[in-house]
């Protein structure tokens, strides 16, 4: 409603689903019905825990066994690692023997891991429910780390493979640096994915990253966050509806472009 439609789309783990509906795969009464019923999946599957380590996904491969799974890939240095807890205690104490860092994160399932493999005809079911449309929109896939094909956009499987497979996220910001100039803009809370865009190695110099929404602890106005990369986009020669944004202010006084 304020102006210029992303050419393309990009979400993380649960953000793909926002990003489907952004690109016309799913209608949004649609996709909060999916998502609503995979959770109450998900609740019934065994505790599990996951863990972010501060090694790539190469170099994190030796420390892991068969209860373990690579749940993000998130950069050339960061891992998230899905499992039993008991198998991720055991992962913690090796990580930290050989001196790597790593945090627990806060959930009482392993999401993308192979914990969830077990769920995937379930889910399959629930995602041949709504209509499924090829994208109208470029959309990266978290699946493969590469774009979302008309095939696996419509196709229940995919979906329900979404829900147990790794994260490519490397893979998926690789193919955005591709991109000729790129303005990356994070939309939600915090700014952990514009931090992973701006840490990727294949980084372009003519490239601009922006967020929307301060983090937590920063204190700062959400009003403020969203109308600063409102201004940015618009210094960077994106359109913007300032009729629509400022609908108070007489025309004359509304900014030109620059």
């Amino acid at each position: 409603m304020w102006g210029s439609v992303p050419p393309r789309w990009l979400g993380y783990s649960l953000g793909e689903y926002v990003a489907a509906c952004a690109a016309g795969v799913l209608a949004p009464e649609d996709a909060l019905e999916l998502v609503a019923r995979r959770a109450k999946l998900i609740e019934t599957a065994p505790e599990g825990a996951m863990v972010a380590v501060l090694l790539g996904a190469d170099q994190l491969a030796e420390h892991l066994d068969d209860e373990l799974s690579l749940s993000a890939a998130d950069g050339p240095r960061l891992s998230v690692v899905g499992g039993r807890i008991a198998a991720v205690e055991r992962l913690e104490r090796r990580l930290a023997a050989a001196g790597v860092a790593s945090l627990r994160l806060p959930t009482r399932h392993a999401f993308h891991s192979a914990m969830l493999e077990p769920f995937e005809e379930a889910m399959c079911e629930l995602a041949a429910g709504p209509s499924l449309s090829p994208p109208a929109i470029p959309l990266l896939s978290n699946v493969t780390g590469t774009w979302l094909t008309e095939a696996q956009a419509t196709s229940p499987h995919y979906w329900a493979q979404h829900m147990s497979r790794t994260v490519r996220f490397d893979d998926e910001l690789a193919e955005l640096w591709r991109l000729l100039a790129p303005i990356l803009l994070e939309v939600g809370a915090g700014r952990t994915l514009s931090t992973l865009v701006r840490q990727h190695p294949g980084r372009r110099p003519d490239g601009t990253v922006l967020s929307t929404l301060p983090t937590i602890e920063a204190r700062d106005s959400d009003v403020a966050g969203v109308l600063t990369a409102v201004g940015r986009l618009w210094v960077e020669g994106m359109d913007v509806n300032w009729r629509a944004l400022l609908p108070d202010r007489p025309r004359e006084r509304l900014p030109q472009a620059p």
